[in-house]
């Protein structure tokens, strides 16, 4: 039984109520609770995977494979979902997907581009060069002429994105053929016969298309793994197309679970190999070559990924005094976030022998020194004594009780822990929330789909239109809100991986969403009728294409331009309708 009381046939076949008995209020209600659950489930994926860059080992198949995968699954799965069932209702609902796929994409290439790119205004010259970035921060948008300067990396995606997208006409131009280009209501009761015989002329195309989209799918994370591990490809001409390396760990996920396991692992390398380098993976990786402009010293010698997580926290901590240092308090501090708490007198001793020129702090050359001699030395780290949880807490009375600074320390359960242990909890806890964030999308994304069909049909919207405006604020909210924030570190760094993983994401749902379409069309034996949205979404994707590789920098007024493509890829959807395309 529905709410309203009348028995109704449910195609979703769950556990959940069936939304077709529901009143107007209570879609939305249903609406907001699945949406919000889609969107946190999305998070806890994201967030799992982002875990695992704290472990040696991971980082590299993690953050070129795993995270750009896992990104896709709120979306992929509620294409697969819009596409099963009887073929009379998966032919009605997968518009649904369509729909999903589209907002994703053409939503995350303009409303989350344009955040972005007015979040990383800094000033421009009158050559239309980038200068803000040379300035501190706080002051680098004072000129009348501002905009953001990205690195190759967004051309070379943006060439992906445009290549991927073509995997669209695989299906779309035999699709055009066989099509009659009738809606439903004209068809009346010839509908599914209609859909059957177009089905049988598209399905060869529907198979050659899901290998298409599968070999893409592999040729884009095949590029991200060599630019991650920083091989050559083998081929002269993917160099062309091959990304920049990955940025480093997030800060905050540092602050929050340190990087122990890392100083460990080259540490144990040292001890047992003499050097900290051992796989293929660490000698190719570039070592650490200048601080602040001067040549560094032993430092010099920290692998890449280290010094680089290291730099990030310097900066944070140094922030905080006028001196271009780290105090000792700070330094405790810091130390406590990375995970290693030491008795006062060793501190000490360790802290006045790295303060080599005797000024009271320790510069960025000294501090990365310290971590050095650290994993060289003999000097046991604090997790190999038995003295070590007594800082903690020595460590929290010189910092007078702040609060600000509690929050930055690791977690209660990863506190003295040694490497070992504490390596297996943050793998633990990644594929808890990996699990659980995967779980909730299987399950809420089948009722998602009957939700966004049943408010188009009591609105008398296409569902298309619905789940286009509707859908991307579940799956790709979390998208959004992480460009701008990372856009508004205002570098060109930033601003490059902020586009880039928007372009990403679009790759993603050309390859991997498509890719589950086409599956549907061959299996399921639905019929692609889709020309106005295909098009839509592939215009879009040509368009930003050629404004990006244009030249590397862009302005407010580009930004807006981009993203005016959202509203008006929905008018040019409806003009094809109107013209007589399905």
């Amino acid at each position: 039984m529905c709410l309203k009381g009348q028995e109704v046939f449910y195609p979703g076949s769950t556990f959940f109520i069936d939304p077709e008995g529901m009143t107007a209020l209570q879609l939305f209600f249903v609406f907001a609770i699945y949406g919000y659950v889609l969107f946190i489930s999305a998070d806890m994926i994201g967030d799992g995977a982002e875990l695992l860059l704290l472990v040696p080992g991971y980082a590299d198949m993690v953050g070129s494979i795993v995270l750009p995968v896992l990104g896709a699954i709120p979306d992929g799965m509620m294409v697969l979902f819009s596409g099963i069932g009887p073929l009379a209702v998966a032919q009605e609902n997968v518009a649904v997907g369509v729909g999903a796929l589209a907002g994703s994409t053409i939503m995350l290439l303009t409303l989350p581009w344009i955040l972005s790119v007015y979040a990383g205004q800094v000033d421009m010259d009158d050559s239309g060069k980038c200068v803000g970035y040379k300035k501190p921060a706080g002051k680098k948008t004072e000129t009348q002429q501002t905009g953001c300067c990205y690195l190759d990396g967004v051309t070379k995606n943006a060439w992906l994105m445009f290549i991927t997208s073509l995997g669209y006409f695989v299906i779309q131009i035999p699709a055009y053929m066989v099509d009659d280009q009738k809606s439903k209501a004209e068809l009346g009761d010839g509908y599914l016969t209609e859909v059957v015989k177009e089905s049988k002329g598209e399905n060869f195309a529907a198979l050659v298309g899901l290998f298409v989209t599968l070999f893409l799918f592999f040729f884009y994370l095949y590029l991200q793994y060599l630019a991650a591990v920083k091989k050559e490809p083998p081929l002269k001409c993917m160099k062309a197309f091959l990304p920049p390396a990955p940025p480093p760990v997030d800060i905050n996920l540092i602050k929050k679970h340190g990087v122990l396991p890392l100083i460990d692992h080259y540490r144990q390398n040292f001890l047992t190999q003499g050097k900290m380098r051992v796989s293929a993976t660490e000698i190719a990786m570039p070592y650490a070559e200048e601080a602040g402009g001067q040549p560094l010293q032993k430092a010099a010698q920290l692998p890449q990924d280290l010094s680089t997580a290291l730099r990030s926290l310097f900066t944070e901590y140094a922030a905080k005094t006028k001196d271009a240092g780290l105090h000792g308090d700070d330094m405790r501090q810091l130390l406590s976030v990375v995970g290693l708490n030491y008795t006062p007198e060793v501190f000490n001793k360790m802290f006045v022998q790295a303060d080599k020129d005797k000024g009271g702090f320790l510069d960025q050359m000294e501090f990365l020194n310290f971590f050095f001699d650290m994993i060289t030395g003999s000097t046991p780290l604090a997790y190999e004594t038995k003295a070590a949880p007594a800082t903690a807490a020595a460590a929290s009375d010189d910092d007078g009780g702040d609060d600000d600074e509690e929050e930055d320390e690791m977690p209660d359960e990863f506190k003295d822990l040694p490497p070992s242990e504490q390596r297996t909890q943050i793998i633990n806890a990644s594929l808890k929330q990996m699990a659980i964030g995967t779980l909730l999308v299987l399950i809420f994304s089948d009722p998602m789909v009957d939700v966004l069909s049943q408010i188009g049909t009591m609105t008398g919207i296409p569902a298309f239109y619905v789940s286009f405006v509707l859908a991307p604020l579940a799956s790709n909210a979390s998208e959004l809100v992480a460009s701008y924030k990372l856009a508004s570190r205002k570098t060109s760094s930033a601003i490059t991986q902020s586009l880039q993983t928007l372009e990403g994401a679009a790759c993603m749902n050309n390859t991997y969403c498509l890719g589950i379409f086409y599956a549907l069309i061959y299996y399921q034996g639905l019929a692609w009728k889709f020309t106005a949205e295909t098009m839509s979404i592939v215009l879009v994707q040509f368009l930003v294409f050629l404004i990006v590789i244009r030249k590397n920098t862009q302005t407010k007024t580009e930004g807006i331009v981009i993203f005016l493509m959202y509203p008006v890829s929905l008018v040019f959807v409806a003009g094809l309708e109107a013209m007589g395309f399905d």
